[in-house]
Formats: C-alpha cells, structure tokens, sequence
C-alpha cells in the first residue's frame, strides 16, 4: 500500500491552511474595519465562490489557468512548466475554494471584537445592540424628557 496520495493531500492541504489563514484573516481586516471605494467588490471577489458548486469552481480554474489563458501562459513563462494538473495547481484550487470560509468567520470574529469608535459611527454613538436612551430620544424629538431624567433627580437618591 502506498501513503502517497495521503502525504501529497496533507502537503497541500497544510499548504493551502497557511496561505489561506493569513490571507483571509487579512483581508477580512480590511473588510472589518476599513470604508473605502470598491470594499463591496473586493467583497463579491473574495465571497463568491461559496456560491459556486465545487465542479463548476473547478471548471473556471481550470479555464483560468490552462495554457491558453493568459495567467497560464504569464505563469509558464515564469517557471516554465504548467499549472494545470501540478501540485502547485491544487494548492491554488484549495485557497480558492476555501477563502470564502475563512473571509466570512474572520470577517465576523473582527466585527465583533473591534471596538464601534474605530466603524466610523463616531465617539457618541452607543454601542452595537444598545438601546437609545429615553432621555436622549425624546429631547431629540422635541418632546419634554421624562421626570426621572432631570439632573436633579438622578443626584439626589430619590427613585420614582
């Protein structure tokens, strides 16, 4: 019996896991935290191919590395063998596949731990989930403040 097939799969599965952990936590940073001109593109480029069935993701690499294509004949031209069918191949094929995964966790983990100042929602925003104050949403519509929101009251140890 020959192990192989087995090590190559784990040499390029660990591979693809460095590539695609530090490139996606990275780019999910971006996507985070950052406001800028083409984040929804850059979005839609690193997401979609979750949406994709794995034959038809498949069929598009393959398309968009074949010798033919012009990233295949830039790529051969480098290195001067092909990408299609190597391992280096299949390393490219597992990030492609798995980036989505990886943006859309990180993605959420950084949303959730970054402090709301650094969104862009400004220094007196309150924070995510929060409730608006009675007090402070009333005076803003031009209503009268409740009783129990005068200064005074909230000083002096009465409840009401």
């Amino acid at each position: 019996m020959s192990y192989e097939p087995l090590i190559l799969s784990f040499q390029i599965a660990s591979i693809a896991l460095v590539i695609t952990g530090v490139l996606g936590i990275a780019v999910a940073a971006v996507l985070a935290n950052g406001r800028f001109v083409g984040r929804d593109l850059l979005d839609v480029v690193f997401t979609s191919p979750a949406v994709l069935p794995p034959t038809v993701l498949g069929y598009y690499l393959l398309v968009l590395v074949d010798r033919r294509s012009a990233f295949g004949q830039v790529f051969e031209a480098v290195t001067g063998s092909s990408i299609v069918f190597t391992k280096t191949g299949a390393v490219v094929a597992a990030v492609i596949g798995t980036m989505p995964l990886v943006v859309r966790n990180a993605r959420s983990a950084l949303e959730d731990i970054v402090p709301s100042s650094s969104r862009q929602q400004g220094p007196s925003a309150p924070p995510r989930g929060a409730r608006p104050s009675p007090c402070r949403s009333r005076s803003r519509r031009g209503g009268s403040p409740p009783r129990s929101c005068s200064p005074s009251r909230a000083h002096s140890g009465t409840s009401g």
